[in-house]
């Protein structure tokens, strides 16, 4: 069967509400990012099965690989005669005709279902999403989901819960602290010295978590890099992305099974050694006196400060980061 083929029938098991069908159709090649397209909607499978409440369907999805922060495209003709697109092009930059539209992710299709809303979030979705609407060229409205009709009370908890903000922040924080490429050239080289160790956290009740398969981080200490320590990992603030002459001074390994780690070829330095990996809630999430939702994780960041010297083999266990807004 070919991939089209596969795709077309795992669209259509969706559609029914057929976990089997749809599983079969994944086994045989189907993209579980697969978008069906009719002319002026795009809607991905993963939407259609929240859209439907059919949470089985959606982890379903999401445990083969969809993505969670895919949206919905709906496009529409605004005008009804070529002369009034004519007449509205030049302001709305429409080239074929002045067209409206809406992209809708797939958090809003999950409204008000607390269990696809906490699958989609565990994966990552962006618990800030918005429902954009546009004319023409330009983005008219944004509504973030936290402010939708169908958000129940408890359903805007647990959006909060994952980091969910009334503000929308329209770009990323920028950094404050120009790069110095003085400060950052003595790690730009190959060192003598091995650092290692590893990198987990414990749960409330005492469960370790290794990062297992995680990525960890050496940066150095510089005044550049220290910004983002106590902005980022010790505030909960995420900055953009940092400049791109500090890939030539930053190391970065993935951790092993049992969450160990290895640096070598380490120049002499202070360094932050660092980690996010996901921990498990002891207790149930309270959303409202009656509504609990089991199985949720949270983000956290493990890490050091340490100092290398030459020829130094340093073996480091990294701790939780409490963080301080």
């Amino acid at each position: 069967m070919s991939a089209s083929d596969a795709n077309q029938r795992l669209a259509e098991a969706v559609r029914r509400g057929d976990l089997e069908a749809a599983r079969r159709a994944l086994d045989e090649g189907a993209d579980p990012n697969y978008v069906e397209n009719e002319w002026t909607r795009h809607t991905p499978v993963l939407f259609t099965a929240c859209a439907d409440g059919n949470a089985a369907l959606v982890e379903l999805l999401l445990e083969r690989g969809a993505d969670p922060d895919v949206d919905e495209h709906v496009i529409e003709q605004r005008h009804s005669s070529w002369e009034e697109q004519q007449r509205w092009a030049p302001y709305e930059g429409s080239e074929g005709g002045a067209r409206e539209g809406t992209i809708t992710p797939c958090l809003e299709a999950a409204l008000p279902d607390l269990g696809i809303m906490k699958a989609l979030l565990e994966k990552d979705a962006d618990p800030n999403a918005c429902v954009i609407s546009w004319i023409g060229t330009g983005v008219s409205t944004r509504r973030h989901v936290l402010r939708s009709e169908r958000a129940t009370p408890e359903a805007r908890r647990l959006l909060e819960f994952y980091g969910a903000r009334e503000r929308i922040r329209r770009k990323p924080r920028a950094w404050r602290t120009p790069f110095r490429p003085r400060e950052h050239a003595p790690f730009e080289q190959e060192g003598t010295a091995v650092v290692s160790g590893l990198a987990a956290a414990q749960t409330p009740d005492g469960e370790l978590v290794v990062a297992a398969g995680k990525t960890v981080w050496l940066m150095p200490a510089t005044s550049y890099f220290t910004e983002w320590w106590r902005r980022e990992v010790q505030g909960g603030r995420p900055l953009a992305d940092p400049d791109p002459r500090t890939a030539r001074s930053e190391r970065r390994v993935t951790a092993d099974e049992h969450g160990r780690f290895r640096f070598e070829k380490v120049p002499e330095g202070n360094y932050y050694v660092c980690c996010r990996l996901r921990l498990r809630r002891s207790q149930p999430l309270q959303l409202s006196p009656t509504v609990h939702v089991e199985g949720v994780h949270q983000k956290v960041y493990v890490g050091a400060r340490i100092t290398v010297r030459s020829g130094d083999t340093i073996e480091v266990d990294l701790a939780r980061i409490e963080q301080r807004p």
